[in-house]
């Protein structure tokens, strides 16, 4: 999880959210979420938990199901 700032083309500071999450009972099983473009730093930190939440609820929906395959 990390919060980045940067300046874009126009010259203003902009924040970039990334969010990676691994499943613990499938090692392969990966979620990630970024977005770019967020003006202050604090919507960044409530976009960062926002998607944190969808993306554990989104692991325990995927261990929970038998549709992924393990070779």
């Amino acid at each position: 999880m990390a919060i980045r700032k940067y300046t874009d083309e126009n010259g203003t500071k902009r924040h970039e959210v990334y969010v990676n999450q691994r499943s613990k009972k499938i090692p392969t099983l990966r979620i990630q979420k970024r977005r770019k473009g967020i003006n202050s730093e604090a919507e960044a930190l409530r976009i960062e938990k926002r998607y944190l939440k969808e993306i554990v609820q989104e692991i325990a929906l995927r261990e929970g199901t038998s549709s992924i395959w393990r070779v």
